[in-house]
């Protein structure tokens, strides 16, 4: 648990860097801290879909993305990574839905 007070963008970009660097894991459990602490974060919850899908974990990449876009509907990030978990989980048609909203 991280003992420094982070903002939901210092969070973010401490799992960036992580993610980056191909360490997966560590991005992830400062995604999920900062999500717990920030359950509103839009962005947090984009990375952590991100960082799921590059960990292969689509069914969970799926529902990361699905929260941010209840937070907000035409985030074009959470859109596209909604559309690419749909891709590979061989959902064609919810893929193309979400893709031609991000054209939108």
């Amino acid at each position: 648990m991280n003992t420094e007070f982070w903002s939901p963008e210092e969070y973010d970009g401490q799992a960036q860097r992580r993610y980056e660097a191909g360490e997966y894991d560590a991005a992830l459990e400062i995604l999920q801290e900062g999500s717990s602490l920030y359950p509103t974060a839009v962005e947090l919850r984009v990375s952590l879909g991100y960082t799921q899908m590059a960990r292969e974990e689509f069914v969970r990449a799926r529902s990361a993305f699905a929260e941010a876009l209840v937070l907000e509907p035409d985030h074009e990030d959470g859109l596209a990574g909604m559309g690419e978990s749909h891709l590979r989980l061989g959902e064609r048609a919810r893929a193309l839905a979400a893709f031609e909203r991000v054209v939108e």
